[in-house]
């Protein structure tokens, strides 16, 4: 398979099928993303570090998704969100993560638009840009 992606059909997943991934990385949506047998999945409400079961509802050829069933081992980062609903309501898609880590993310996805879109080398991001700014109290 030479470096691409594994095919559902080869490696014999089916929709709710339970897996265990581990997450490797977010998407710009802050969405977890982890991989079984190099077949990517995106699953919300994770975080970088969790090790996870999950059971996939779509398939697509050379991705799919996946919902969030077990945190079998919480990530470092892994908080508890202050709002009790914010799993059920998704509008606030980053609880979950350490504040620390959200600052992080967030400075990631402006260094990586300013290199997609603007075309500026990592070494000129990293000269020019201010440092991120979090707030004393984040929440309200």
């Amino acid at each position: 398979m030479n470096n691409k992606v594994k095919s559902e059909q080869k490696l014999n997943l089916k929709k709710n099928q339970e897996i265990s991934l581990t997450i490797e990385d977010f998407t710009k949506e802050g969405e977890g993303l982890g991989k079984y047998q190099g077949f990517p999945f995106f699953v919300k409400d994770t975080v970088i570090g969790d090790e996870v079961r999950v059971s996939i509802t779509k398939l697509k050829k050379n991705y799919g998704y996946a919902r969030l069933v077990e945190i079998v081992t919480p990530s470092k980062d892994r908080v508890t969100p202050p709002c009790p609903v914010a799993r059920q309501c998704g509008g606030c898609k980053l609880q979950q993560i350490s504040y620390e880590k959200q600052l992080s993310f967030k400075k990631s996805l402006v260094e990586g638009c300013l290199m997609r879109i603007g075309g500026f080398g990592k070494e000129d991001i990293e000269q020019k840009m201010e440092p991120v700014y979090g707030m004393e109290e984040p929440w309200h």
